[in-house]
């Protein structure tokens, strides 16, 4: 795929991630239509306070956690992609450190970013400092990052899905 007809690797992965994500909610519909957990109260007979526990948890399905690996690699590679496009567009050659620059702190962004960034134009350069990507900056992108090297090392678990409570 080439940038003249409209499409690009980075594209491609994040189009990828999408069709991902649909899946994924319909794996995460049907494992929630089954009741896969309650919830119980138990009242504090001193304070008459009621506090909600789980009661019944099961184990989440081994496809939901491979499912979400699949679309953080795909958001993440895109990322990478994109880095490599940067340095190409500058009219540079890609060494073996570039790469989308996202770091756990400020500082440590500040001392290695360089690496990741070598041969990219200082506007594209400016603009990936714009998004702040390190923790405490941009913490979605810090997240998916984290989420990438977890999934690197084994599949990223999913102990819980989030279930929201109407008052």
């Amino acid at each position: 795929m080439t940038a003249r007809s409209g499409s690009s690797p980075s594209r491609a992965k994040i189009q990828r991630a999408r069709k991902h994500i649909g899946e994924l909610k319909s794996e995460v519909q049907t494992f929630l239509a089954s009741r896969p957990f309650e919830i119980a109260g138990k009242s504090d007979p001193k304070t008459q306070a009621i506090y909600y526990c789980a009661a019944k948890v099961e184990e989440v399905p081994l496809d939901l956690s491979i499912a979400t690996a699949d679309i953080v690699r795909n958001l993440r590679t895109a990322l990478d992609y994109l880095a490599y496009a940067l340095v190409v567009a500058g009219g540079n050659y890609p060494t073996r450190n570039t790469g989308f620059p996202v770091f756990a702190a400020l500082g440590i962004y500040k001392a290695q970013v360089g690496e990741k960034v070598q041969g990219m134009a200082q506007r594209a350069v400016d603009a990936i400092d714009a998004l702040k990507p390190y923790k405490g900056g941009n913490d979605v992108l810090w997240q998916l990052d984290a989420l990438a090297k977890i999934d690197k090392r084994g599949l990223i678990p999913i102990r819980a899905l989030t279930y929201r409570f109407r008052s």
